[in-house]
């Protein structure tokens, strides 16, 4: 029992509009972590629980191999004492007016997106809006931290029932994509 521990991870920096809750979701899941992230003001909070070994896993996986556009500039790790959880989820992002951020540039067209506005087939055939995670617009679409829709010129564009199935699917490109959208959209 003294092998599982929990604590707050703390992120600041270029830490929202690059993907990072999806990042951190699937992260602590493929390790068998327990706890929540969630969209701070500017800064991403999470609590990990699980075995030592893993959260050290978890925090090397963070620092080494981040989500691309990525960077942080602080990280703040506060051990608490253990809770079991479980399951890993999002939690809804709160605000908090007196964190200052750093927001994300946007992002050229990645290839997986060149790829679907090209296939005739593809429901984003021609769609000059197409994006995901890993590239479309942040910078000039965000209104105010937290990094959410609500947050951004895209709260009027209500999703459609395959741009949110891809949204709320962990194992899609477009998980927690803020920002998606399709010509039904």
């Amino acid at each position: 029992m003294n092998d599982l521990k929990r604590y707050t991870v703390h992120i600041t920096g270029i830490v929202q509009g690059v993907g990072m809750r999806s990042y951190i979701y699937k992260t602590a899941k493929q390790l068998g972590l327990g706890g929540w992230v969630s969209n701070q003001g500017a800064a991403v909070v999470m609590e990990l629980a699980g075995s030592k070994k893993a959260i050290q896993d978890f925090l090397t996986a963070l620092l080494q191999n981040p989500p691309f556009g990525t960077q942080i500039s602080n990280i703040k790790i506060k051990p608490e004492c253990y809770e079991a959880y479980n399951d890993f989820f999002i939690m809804n992002s709160s605000t908090d007016n007196q964190l200052q951020g750093f927001i994300p540039p946007d992002m050229a067209i990645c290839d997986d997106c060149i790829k679907e506005i090209q296939d005739k087939m593809n429901r984003r055939y021609l769609y000059p809006f197409t994006n995901c995670t890993s590239c479309g617009p942040r910078y000039s679409i965000i209104k105010n931290l937290p990094y959410d829709r609500v947050n951004t010129s895209m709260p009027a564009f209500e999703m459609c029932s395959k741009c949110r199935s891809e949204y709320e699917s962990p194992d899609n490109r477009r998980f927690h994509a803020q920002t998606i959208c399709c010509p039904d959209c």
